[in-house]
């Protein structure tokens, strides 16, 4: 062999085995590594020791179980309805949770419904929950069925406890929370239940209703008595109020005589059996409409204050509290309409509860069908009025519209609060003239510690906005709102895109409560997008899509477009979408994008008969600095078939344009 060949075998060889040892070293590092991951795991893992009691949902025999405190001697209790399972990193995730909250007392999290075996998903209908709602859970047990519990925290009030059935449970829960323990909510989905319906009580009706009634009238001596709410078959509390309780309703009104009237002959009509005076506010009605609601005051026998000035509502209704003499207030507009019996006496009886700060109602439109408010949200594009023109014969979100709900806000048009707890807060902050007073408010109580919250067993007739007209309907309105919409962030920073009444797995910009799957995607983190030159062939242009852009928003990074698309008569999970963007006027293809699929429970409900319509949700990002200036972008989609790849293809009227 020449001595060059063998310099350049010896060369081979020494890489071979540098290759190797690489190769070996690399192994191993790759071992370390995994081995660091299930230390660190098995440190979350095996940290707390968790002692699993479960329970059914009837009461029978087999359930009857005496659970002996003292002689269990793990950090936490879990409490497990045996009508579902655990998620299997459920240990992993509430150590690492409870390691970083160590003061937890009791934590409850979300869950969802095992999906049946013909369906394609293996899990469906997310149960995400609020923070710790007191009249919530007062409602039903929204805890679920899954809640850990620190059993020293137990131990204190407990040596022995006996349970039959989910009832006892819920009592046990009660008994505990009024002890004021610091309760946390983990965001994770960690059960899966096989009937979320029966959250609402349908198996156990009568031994929820007694666990309550025990509790709130032996328990913590909060007087009341039980109504079934028919819909959703749970038992509301009706709390009493002293006999010598008198509610001040405080009506702002201008140049509005006859909508006033029929106001104020309703709440006559419909209030008995409680002491109350009406004190009407107006802020510059012209002549004859003053003479008009002289009149009226002279007839029905309110108290009548004429004080010209701007609109201001929230001076108006602080210059009413002045003028009151009751121990509650209520704010009402004068576009409000009673059409019930005892509304008044659920409201106040509610207001005088030690944790309630403002209480609100539920407000349909005249139609007497479509909500216009059962409580105030706050989302990415600030406060909003949930199931806003979602029709009311239906049950929404476990009882949205029919139970009692903690909100972080309820409106200003019919509003209670006792005059104490209104004065020591410091009243409507009247920099707020128009809008977002009754929500400043609402955060200011919530800050305090009170809870508000909308009886939605009350139900009003509101004709929205008829005096003054909409807030939006004039470029000087809508500049108004800007303002004082700033105005409210700047007095509460930690409110902004913040609601700890809202899942943020809940779609935050919407009216309705349907699951944001894309939540764990990062805002940042763009879809699969590639140049493209397609030619769109005319026999794929097929009119049986459906296609809905609902948002298209530049955040000078990004272009964010979010809408819904199905296949009319189509398995819908039988096909892949695609953006498609064509540069105008040609609309010659330029940019090919996947998307982020959204499951939309709210369309489900309008298309009932189409197959897997859930699945019409989607959500695409594209990277701004793909998208040229002073183009014109149309918005499409194309649909391919996953097994024939036959396409298809609708365009939007919708645009992109980036300046």
């Amino acid at each position: 062999m020449l001595k060059q060949e063998k310099s350049l075998l010896k060369k081979i060889c020494n890489l071979i085995y540098i290759y190797e040892e690489s190769k070996k070293k690399n192994e191993y590092l790759g071992w370390l590594l995994q081995k660091s991951k299930i230390e660190r795991y098995n440190l979350f893992y095996n940290k707390f020791k968790y002692e699993f009691i479960y329970y059914d949902n009837k009461e029978n025999e087999d359930n009857n179980r005496i659970i002996d405190f003292d002689i269990i001697n793990s950090d936490y209790i879990v409490f497990v309805n045996k009508n579902g399972k655990i998620s299997k990193e459920f240990k992993r995730v509430i150590s690492k949770y409870i390691s970083k909250h160590k003061d937890s007392q009791i934590i409850y999290t979300n869950e969802d419904e095992i999906s049946s075996k013909k369906e394609l998903i293996k899990y469906k209908n997310p149960f995400f929950k609020p923070e710790w709602s007191i009249d919530t859970l007062i409602s039903y047990m929204y805890f679920g069925s899954c809640i850990i519990i620190k059993t020293d925290f137990i131990k204190k009030y407990f040596n022995t406890y006996t349970i039959k059935s989910r009832a006892d449970i819920y009592q046990l829960l009660l008994s505990l929370v009024w002890h004021k323990p610091i309760i946390n909510r983990v965001e994770k989905i960690l059960y899966h239940y096989s009937d979320l319906s029966n959250l609402l009580n349908e198996n156990c009706i009568f031994e929820i209703a007694n666990a309550k009634y025990r509790f709130l009238n032996h328990d913590i001596n909060q007087k009341c008595l039980l109504q079934l709410e028919t819909n959703t078959k749970c038992y509301l509390p009706i709390y009493e109020h002293n006999i010598n309780d008198m509610v001040s309703i405080i009506i702002p009104s201008k140049d509005n005589a006859s909508i006033l009237k029929v106001c104020i002959l309703s709440i006559l009509k419909y209030t008995k059996d409680l002491k109350y005076e009406i004190i009407v506010v107006d802020n510059g009605s012209n002549k004859s409409c003053r003479k008009e609601i002289e009149d009226l005051s002279l007839a029905f026998n309110f108290k009548y204050y004429y004080e010209p000035m701007e609109f201001n509502f929230s001076k108006m209704c602080n210059y009413g509290v002045k003028k009151s003499q009751g121990n509650f207030i209520l704010f009402l507009n004068d576009d409000i309409e009673v059409v019930q019996y005892n509304w008044l006496n659920i409201l106040i009886g509610q207001a005088k509860r030690p944790w309630t700060g403002a209480v609100g109602a539920k407000l349909l439109y005249p139609d007497k069908e479509h909500i216009q408010h059962i409580g105030i949200t706050n989302g990415l594009n600030g406060p909003i009025h949930k199931l806003a023109m979602f029709r009311d014969d239906k049950d929404w979100c476990f009882g949205r519209n029919h139970l009692l709900y903690n909100y972080i806000a309820v409106t200003g048009a019919c509003l209670v609060i006792e005059k104490e707890k209104f004065i020591n807060i410091g009243g409507f902050d009247e920099k707020l003239k128009i809008r977002y007073n009754d929500v400043d408010l609402g955060w200011r109580l919530y800050k305090k510690g009170y809870f508000n919250v909308v009886r939605n067993d009350v139900e009003l007739i509101h004709c929205e906005s008829i005096s003054r007209g909409l807030d939006n309907d004039n470029n000087q309105k809508l500049e108004q709102l800007k303002i004082e919409k700033n105005l409210l962030f700047q007095n509460h920073k930690d409110f902004l895109n913040h609601d700890p009444l809202l899942s943020e797995n809940i779609v935050q910009s919407k009216a309705g409560f349907d699951p944001d799957y894309c939540q764990d995607y990062d805002l940042n983190k763009t879809n699969n997008i590639r140049k493209s030159n397609l030619v769109i062939k005319n026999q794929w242009i097929d009119d049986s899509i459906n296609l809905y852009i609902e948002k298209v928003i530049d955040n000078k990074e990004l272009i964010y477009i979010e809408g819904w698309s199905f296949l009319k008569s189509h398995d819908n999970s039988f096909y892949k979408k695609q953006i498609i963007l064509r540069k105008e006027p040609n609309f010659n293809t330029a940019l090919i994008a996947s998307v982020y699929f959204k499951y939309r429970n709210d369309i489900v409900d309008l298309y009932k008969a189409e197959k897997n319509i859930g699945l019409s949700g989607f959500i695409c990002k594209i990277p701004r600095e793909l998208i040229q200036k002073d183009i014109k972008y149309n918005i499409g989609i194309l649909y391919t078939d996953k097994l024939n790849k036959r396409k298809r293809f609708i365009a939007s009227n919708n645009q992109i344009l980036v300046k």
